[in-house]
């Protein structure tokens, strides 16, 4: 939310982290509170009682949204990070389905991506990855968990075909609930990606994987002592836990679990596995529909919790108001002088300052009761920060910021790290108009129309994934969580929201770049494989050796631009290293070493061509020096081939000058082109749309070609 800028509570926006510790004890000197009252009379008990018990039961209900707020805040983050888990296995489920040998591939070479495959699912932290037909008996066509070759059994009629068949249906990515492999008899989870092919789902992508990496996952985030969290999925069974996870998966979660229906997220009170009475926060996963995390923590920690502050928060209400009634002005003075010091320590507290309550000693008027109340205070305080570092910690360790609404003064704030990114927007004090303005006007609509129905309590909540402007230019992708936090007793009108926001703009791109280089890789290939084809098709072959050695060569010129574009993930090739590969012959020791002087001079700029022209460049290439070596200066010791390029930014050509010297003597133009000639005349006029001038002079053949620049583009060097 907030144009990925994140808002945070404006009591909470300015508060440093502190380090949690315990203060010691200290005990002051002077007289007990019993001794003052006996001293000063019991008129006023009563009310000093009442008195106590209000600041009591005020401490005692600050104490426990304190720890619910901490304990949901704690849900919250921990299903982030299992919906994190689970997306990257989903978009790795993705990816292997988007490859065209998965789409298009027969079983020969289904076998030949076994091992790739294989490795793949170890890399992943899969246990096995298996391709499904989706048609006639449901064939298995790639199994990584039997050898290469081995008979694959049909897809199976349990969790796993149910899964399957709702990835055909419905053509989406799924992940199945808890179910036992019919092979290793142990639990295991799925996710299936379908295969497309002409709109049509052919077939389907499973990747296998066990809940002990989810189990992991939880047990090293959950670090509350006595604290422990289990996710169960759509059908209510346990998948993962924090605690003693291969004793408790697979078994049926608790009856309080029955309270989590119809619910996002939310509390529960129940007993846990061992029966003791335990208050739980839940959540509902985003990328695992029907799956549920709760968190729980012991009760009687949120009695202990509040037990010892509101106690001595009583105690010194009482002594207050005791010592407060006295008509003697020394003692009176030295009652206030505590009070108002307390007051102030507290009020400092409240207002973020770390150092607000410290354990020197403070004005206690001769009443310890004072000085210990003081210390509980310090003990709280300590308490509080180091349950606000814990979520500090846990929300800096998944790169999220968060952000805060007050709905009634219409301003919100934000925290962490998009506020260093987004430097235009303020840190508080931020209007809903200023908040959404940086969002892409195609993405606004929809966002504010999503925030809004928050705002006015329509739901819950909203996850969103939209577009902002980048200081430098640009738009940066951002994902914003949201959820109503805070609604007005009785009616029911949402007070304030909060959420968290994140900068995806790097899983965006890479997605983006991976679905455009298969695309490019696709339309690559096809074009080798035409180009190929008519290798084939049109090289004569009354010579079975002859068209042997051309169509070979004419391949490994392909396969030489091919090699220079897959080193650069197909954004060029280096149009001299394309040279240097087809006359590498003739070009001598580039160190100095060769006693025999090169044949062939290349001199030019630093060129890079594009994916679309560099393998009709280096076909042309080839044929050319194909021709010298069979006919021209290249077939005779003393030849020599001179190859100059030039770039003309001015006009948009790219101009190549291939000369030969030295060869057998020409009497002119030949009477008959040959094959060779036509691939040349046929990639750079009919492919790239430039033009040949060749020169049959008696030293040997001159050919110049200009490649319009559209085709090309400068390199970064000379």
């Amino acid at each position: 939310m907030e144009s990925g800028a994140t808002l945070h509570g404006e009591d909470a926006e300015n508060r440093p982290g502190s380090r949690p510790g315990r203060p010691a004890r200290q005990v002051a000197p002077g007289g007990s509170l019993a001794g003052h009252l006996l001293a000063f009379g019991l008129l006023l008990l009563v009310p000093a009682v009442g008195l106590g018990a209000v600041a009591a039961w005020h401490s005692i209900r600050a104490s426990q949204q304190e720890f619910t707020g901490r304990l949901q805040a704690t849900t919250t983050a921990l299903a982030l990070a299992l919906d994190r888990d689970i997306e990257r296995l989903v978009v790795v489920a993705r990816g292997m389905a988007a490859l065209p040998a998965m789409r298009e591939g027969d079983a020969a070479t289904l076998m030949a991506l076994h091992g790739w495959a294989k490795q793949f699912a170890v890399d992943a932290g899969a246990v096995n990855v298996s391709l499904h037909d989706t048609s006639g008996t449901r064939q298995q066509l790639l199994n990584t968990r039997l050898p290469p070759g081995s008979p694959l059994p049909s897809t199976p009629g349990d969790e796993v075909g149910r899964l399957i068949d709702l990835a055909v249906e419905r053509g989406e990515t799924g992940v199945s609930n808890l179910f036992t492999g019919r092979a290793s008899g142990q639990y295991r989870i799925a996710i299936a990606a379908p295969v497309r092919a002409e709109g049509r789902v052919v077939r389907v992508v499973l990747i296998i994987l066990t809940p002990d990496r989810l189990s992991a996952l939880l047990a090293r985030l959950i670090s509350t002592p006595g604290g422990s969290a289990a996710l169960a999925d759509a059908t209510g069974r346990m998948v993962a836990r924090s605690a003693e996870a291969e004793r408790f998966i697979g078994r049926p979660m608790p009856p309080f679990f029955a309270g989590t229906a119809g619910q996002a997220e939310g509390l529960l009170r129940g007993p846990n596995a061992a029966g003791a009475e335990t208050v739980f926060g839940f959540r509902h996963l985003q990328q695992a529909p029907g799956w549920v995390l709760v968190v729980g923590e012991p009760a009687e920690a949120l009695q202990e919790f509040w037990r010892g502050p509101a106690l001595w928060l009583a105690s010194g209400a009482l002594v207050a108001m005791l010592l407060g009634t006295l008509a003697a002005w020394r003692l009176g003075i030295g009652i206030l002088r505590p009070i108002a010091a307390l007051r102030r320590e507290a009020n400092a507290a409240a207002a973020g300052r770390p150092d607000a309550l410290t354990t020197a000693p403070a004005p206690s008027g001769g009443i310890r009761e004072f000085a210990e109340l003081r210390q509980a205070l310090v003990r709280a305080h300590a308490a509080l920060q180091a349950g606000e570092l814990r979520l500090r910690v846990a929300i800096e360790a998944a790169r999220l910021s968060t952000w805060e609404f007050d709905v009634r003064r219409g301003l919100g704030s934000r925290q962490g790290e998009l506020t260093s990114r987004l430097p235009y927007l303020p840190e508080s004090n931020i209007g809903l108009e200023t908040w959404l303005a940086p969002i892409h006007p195609e993405d606004r609509p929809a966002a504010e129309a999503e925030i809004r129905a928050t705002l006015a309590g329509e739901q819950p909540g909203f996850a969103l994934e939209f577009r902002v402007a980048a200081p430098g230019g640009g738009w940066l992708w951002v994902a914003s969580h949201g959820a109503v936090v805070e609604r007005e007793a009785g009616s029911g009108t949402v007070l304030r929201i909060a959420g968290v926001a994140q900068d995806v703009t790097a899983r965006r791109t890479a997605a983006e770049r991976q679905a455009l280089l298969a695309r490019e890789l696709d339309h690559r290939a096809k074009n080798a494989l035409a180009v190929v084809q008519a290798a084939l098709r049109l090289t004569p072959k009354e010579d079975a050796a002859s068209y042997a050695r051309a169509v070979e060569g004419r391949v490994l010129a392909l396969g030489r631009a091919h090699d220079l574009l897959a080193e650069s993930r197909w954004l060029g090739a280096d149009f001299r290293s394309l040279v240097e590969a087809e006359l590498v012959p003739f070009l001598g020791d580039p160190a100095g070493g060769d006693p025999v002087p090169p044949r062939a001079e290349l001199c030019g700029p630093q060129v890079t061509l594009p994916p679309a022209a560099a393998q009709p460049i280096s076909m042309a290439l080839h044929e050319l020096a194909t021709n010298a070596m069979k006919y021209g200066a290249l077939s005779r010791p003393g030849g020599r081939v001179a190859l100059s390029w030039s770039l003309e930014t001015a006009s948009g050509v790219l101009r190549l000058r291939w000369e030969e010297r030295g060869g057998p003597a020409l009497e002119g133009e030949p009477a008959r082109r040959g094959f060779g000639t036509r691939v040349v005349q046929a990639t750079v006029v009919g492919q790239l749309g430039g033009s040949i001038q060749r020169a049959w002079e008696r030293e040997g053949l001159r050919c110049e070609m200009a490649i319009p620049l559209r085709a090309v583009r400068p390199g970064t060097g000379e």
